[in-house]
């Protein structure tokens, strides 16, 4: 398959009929394969979304910086996204503290 941009293969994910599992006279049972998207996850979906929103109301240009607090997926896909965009983005994960520190 050939695509024009590489954003437009996000979503764009198998959904597999898996009703045979659940028995013939049961509900339809499907699952979305949202880890094929690029960066293995369904938070491209979300960060795509929100610099498509950002951008088109004329709140984010190339060069611009964007600061991502994230402990995992949405800071990858951010980071992705930010590349072919040509933004700089500030990922930031806090420090893991026990559970007793909290308010200290």
């Amino acid at each position: 398959m050939k695509v024009p941009r590489f954003t437009e293969l996000i979503g764009n994910t198998p959904l597999i009929d898996l009703t045979k599992m659940v028995g013939e006279n049961s509900a339809y049972l499907y699952a979305k394969c949202e880890f094929m998207n690029p960066g293995l996850s369904l938070k491209g979906r979300m960060a795509n979304y929100i610099l498509d929103i950002a951008e088109a109301q004329g709140q984010l240009n190339r060069g611009d910086v964007i600061i991502c607090s994230s402990s995992g997926n949405t800071g990858c896909s951010f980071a992705i996204l930010g590349k072919i965009r040509a933004l700089l983005i500030l990922g930031m994960m806090q420090a893991p503290r026990a559970s007793q520190n909290w308010g200290e």
